[in-house]
């Protein structure tokens, strides 16, 4: 990376600390027992033709196949493995780097080439993130939340076979400074807890009742399903549902609620 900063002469720390995009996302056990996780990726609609869905393997290695959806040039973004982990994104603006840790896409990356959720999260926890942001990490046996800071990371544990997630820290982690850039990450979160404990009950076998949770518009344009107007400065580009038991995923390409392509991976 820092090679191609050099010939094209780009300063790389001009993308040092910036979030990237924002996001709202679900990991849950279903009454089957079965471990999903799910999200709605939020990002400026120009950056849609950029979206890939990227499959990975590494022959002669001990190395998980991978499956993402990512933008074209990045090393690793949200998406399952061959081993039943997978992986979320939520951005978050809290200050500080650190350089000589982690940049959040090498931990995603690392994290797909992990073969249980346990070992992606100790080779996380050793090597650190060098900026902040949330990783909703899951395999066939859960989820679990990582709120990452420069200071360390802290863990959200399923509450009721349930965990949520947007755009701001939820747990304390001063002195760590978070300024909220998105006002409407905490009704978003909130939102979502009500529409995945109350009104909606989520099925791993029903993904078409686990997307009307990702089309909901309360809010709008700054809801779950977001729209690029007014206030509103980024849009829903793609949802995904990861079932880690069964491994694999659907994909929907632009608002949920709007025709878009859609792409199953299986792996």
């Amino acid at each position: 990376m820092f090679g191609l900063f050099t010939g094209t002469g780009v300063d790389g720390r001009v993308l040092d600390d910036i979030p990237s995009d924002g996001c709202t996302s679900l990991g849950f056990v279903d009454e089957s027992g079965e471990s999903l996780i799910a999200q709605n990726w939020d990002w400026q609609r120009a950056q849609g033709p950029n979206l890939v869905i990227c499959h990975i393997s590494q022959p002669g290695t001990n190395t998980p196949n991978i499956s993402m959806v990512t933008e074209a040039g990045i090393i690793g973004k949200i998406g399952l493995n061959s081993a039943g982990v997978g992986c979320c994104l939520n951005a978050i603006r809290a200050r500080g780097v650190d350089r000589v840790k982690l940049p959040v896409h090498f931990a995603l990356r690392l994290i797909l080439e992990s073969s249980s959720k346990g070992e992606a999260l100790e080779r996380l926890k050793t090597l650190g993130m060098a900026g902040s942001g949330h990783i909703l990490l899951g395999d066939g046996s859960g989820s679990l939340g990582l709120e990452c800071t420069v200071a360390g990371i802290k863990e959200i544990f399923m509450e009721k076979n349930r965990i949520y997630h947007t755009n701001h820290l939820i747990l304390d982690h001063a002195p760590i400074e978070q300024p909220l850039w998105l006002q409407d990450s905490p009704k978003r979160l909130a939102r979502i807890q009500e529409l995945a404990n109350g009104n909606i009950q989520v099925s791993g076998q029903d993904f078409d009742k686990l997307m009307s949770i990702f089309e909901d518009e309360e809010g709008y344009p700054c809801s779950i399903n977001r729209k690029q107007e007014g206030e509103s400065g980024s849009q829903t580009l793609f949802t995904i549902i990861m079932n880690l038991s069964k491994k694999y995923a659907m994909v929907r390409f632009g608002r949920p609620t709007e025709t878009g392509e859609e792409v199953r991976l299986v792996l």
